[in-house]
């Protein structure tokens, strides 16, 4: 590691810590700890868990963050990639893709067995999107069904907008990459006393977010969840 000083996001905000996990984290202890943060009268809640993606209706996590934000509580979690986006078997089975197209991500297994997935759901068609780190190459393969094959950058474009689980929700609101980041280890490497590790991951990005929403609700105190999710601009603007 080299040597300089480290700080946080947010580094004077007050931090709160609820054990929601043993050696197992059920929803109801999730749950219970969210509860107990929006009691507390916490700003935000920033929970580095999450599963495999369901529709909102029925994901116990989204409850209780929508009960958080309806109380102006900002909320950063962590997720998994759905399995659908790979299209292996039994991915579909409770998906309705009778007569749609439907976008696979390149990975885990052979694209052609992916449209025999698709095509065993009832999809009439199926998009191919690229790993990022193959870019813009594609292969001409033998498919079962109508497909097209395209490169990372057009799939990443097909795939914005309406979330996958909940299409009729514009989600998700903002992305953090979480790579690479410098953080705080309780997991020391072996043969050092090193205090910070470089880690990837969802775990990480999650408490990015909520430090630099932090640093933005501690200017405008008054704005809600959803001003904060809306006031973003790709355009730099000198004062």
């Amino acid at each position: 590691m080299a040597n300089s000083t480290a700080s946080g996001m947010a580094p004077l905000a007050h931090l709160a810590m609820y054990k929601v996990c043993t050696d197992d984290c059920l929803l109801s202890d999730i749950l219970a700890g969210m509860h107990a943060a929006i009691k507390d009268g916490v700003n935000m809640m920033s929970l580095s868990l999450g599963g495999d993606q369901l529709p909102f209706h029925e994901d116990s996590m989204a409850i209780g963050a929508l009960n958080a934000m309806q109380k102006g509580i900002f909320v950063t979690s962590s997720s998994c990639l759905p399995r659908q986006r790979w299209c292996v078997e039994g991915s579909l089975d409770h998906i309705d893709v009778k007569g749609k197209v439907v976008v696979c991500d390149v990975g885990n297994i052979d694209n052609t067995v992916k449209g025999q997935v698709v095509k065993d759901a009832g999809g009439a068609a199926m998009i191919i999107a690229n790993y990022i780190i193959c870019g813009a190459s594609i292969a001409a393969e033998a498919h079962v069904l109508p497909a097209s094959f395209v490169g990372y950058k057009e799939g990443d474009e097909i795939k914005k907008g309406p979330n996958s689980q909940s299409p009729g929700i514009l989600k998700p609101d903002i992305i953090g990459p979480g790579v690479d980041i410098l953080a705080a280890s309780v997991d020391h490497q072996k043969g050092t006393k090193a205090a910070f590790n470089v880690v990837r991951g969802t775990s990480m990005a999650c408490p990015h977010l909520a430090g630099i929403a932090a640093l933005i609700k501690s200017v405008h105190p008054e704005w809600s969840p959803a001003a904060i999710m809306t006031t973003a601009s790709q355009v730099t603007i000198d004062q």
